[in-house]
C-alpha cells in the first residue's frame, strides 16, 4: 500500500510528503503492522503514527479459556499467513 501511494498518490491529491497512519482499537494494530510492513519494503516515509488505544494483549486476557486457546492458534496463524 505504501509502495501504491507513493506512485499514485499525487494522481488523487495526496501529498505523499506528508502522509501519517492512525487507528484505534483493531485499526491502531493494523496501522502498527501497516508500518513496520511499509518500512520493510521500502514503502513511503511515514511522518507520523498514531495508535489510539491498539488491540495488542487481547490473547493475553483470554488466556484462560479453551475457546481462547484456539483463537490464539487462528490469531497466530492468520499473522503468519500475513506477514509472508
Amino acid at each position: 500500500m505504501g509502495q501504491w501511494v507513493l506512485r499514485h498518490g499525487a494522481e488523487h491529491g495526496l501529498d505523499t510528503s506528508r502522509i501519517a497512519v492512525t487507528g484505534e482499537s483493531v485499526g491502531g494494530c493494523m496501522s502498527a503492522v501497516f508500518a513496520l510492513m511499509n518500512k520493510e519494503r521500502g514503502g513511503i516515509d511515514l511522518k507520523a503514527q498514531v495508535l489510539l488505544y491498539p488491540v495488542t494483549m487481547l490473547l493475553d486476557s483470554l488466556r484462560d479459556t479453551r475457546a481462547a486457546n484456539v483463537a490464539r492458534h487462528l490469531a497466530i496463524d492468520a499473522l503468519k499467513t500475513a506477514l509472508q
